[in-house]
């Protein structure tokens, strides 16, 4: 089953659409940015944290992390309006 919602990321309106879990069962998100679109997923770390990772570049950065708390806002007020 497909999810999409908007966030709000630096004044821009951005559509993310989830995506198939991968084969290690992370979740996975296309966020469509005005610069391009590209592929986030949550990755626990060795302590047991999620951390939001570019699949391509396969590491986190800022803008990830940022974008990341932004989508599991988005995903939590959600289901709380369901």
């Amino acid at each position: 089953m497909s999810n999409s919602v908007q966030i709000n990321f630096k004044g821009e309106l951005v559509t993310v659409e989830e995506l198939p879990r991968s084969a290690g069962n992370e979740k996975r998100f296309v966020v469509h940015l005005p610069k391009g679109a590209f592929i986030l997923c949550v990755k626990e770390d060795t302590e047991g944290a999620g951390r939001w990772i570019d699949e391509m570049a396969n590491h986190g950065t800022a803008e990830s992390g940022e974008i990341g708390a932004l989508i599991e806002t988005a995903l939590s007020g959600q289901q709380n309006s369901l």
